[in-house]
């Protein structure tokens, strides 16, 4: 019959390490917990700030955006209103106000169904433009071992689809992308991974562009 192999930790190293072992579960469950309330949270978040834009705008402006919609571009397709052709901000593929939305002067913006001429589907992404790549000398490993921190230059991309929400036809779309960050830091100024990122466009950067079809 073979031998149990002797533990070579201390009773006292062991209860350590149980106790360690203990808490890290606990603090990863209490972690994974507030994850599942935080989305519980945002999605009924969600569903309250969608049911109001519905209630004030209706099913077919509020959906809108979702998908947003493909094809060919043209003033034509104009809503045969008189200006100021008010209208909402929406983000897109989804039911909610883009954050824009709220920058829209009180002459532009639509105050219920009936008023909405023109909804602007705002698409935004940071978009990566470069990734540079350091080599480190590992503290914690044995002697010689090295790795790789990464520092990526993003830039803030945006696009505004401007539609008739009568029709769903595309009046134009207008895609513009933020100042590039700053360069890439020299070797001796990183620590470890991470990501510098350009100045965010704002609803300014889109405002002439928009006036054009609101107030012409």
């Amino acid at each position: 019959m073979a031998k149990r192999k002797r533990s070579n930790l201390t009773e006292e190293e062991q209860r350590t390490s149980q106790a360690g072992a203990r808490i890290l579960m606990i603090a990863g469950g209490a972690i994974a917990i507030f994850i599942a309330v935080m989305g519980v949270i945002m999605s009924a978040f969600n569903a309250v700030e969608t049911a109001n834009l519905i209630e004030q705008y209706g099913e077919t402006v509020a959906s809108s955006c979702q998908p947003v919609p493909v094809g060919s571009t043209s003033v034509d397709f104009l809503p045969e209103t008189d200006p100021p052709r008010q209208m909402i901000l929406l983000e897109a593929g989804a039911q909610r106000f883009h954050d824009w939305h709220g920058d829209l002067t009180v002459q532009w913006k639509a105050a219920d169904e009936a008023a909405v001429a023109l909804v602007g589907c705002v698409e935004e992404d940071f978009v990566e433009i470069e990734t540079c790549t350091y080599t480190r000398q590992s503290e914690s490993a044995r002697s010689g071992e090295t790795f790789t921190s990464r520092i990526t230059r993003e830039q803030h991309a945006v696009t505004i689809t401007l539609i008739n929400p009568a029709t769903g036809r595309i009046v134009d779309a207008l895609s513009l992308t933020g100042p590039e960050p700053i360069t890439c830091p020299d070797d001796e100024d990183v620590v470890g991974s991470g990501r510098e990122r350009g100045d965010e466009l704002t609803w300014a950067d889109f405002g002439v562009w928009a006036e054009a079809y609101i107030l012409e």
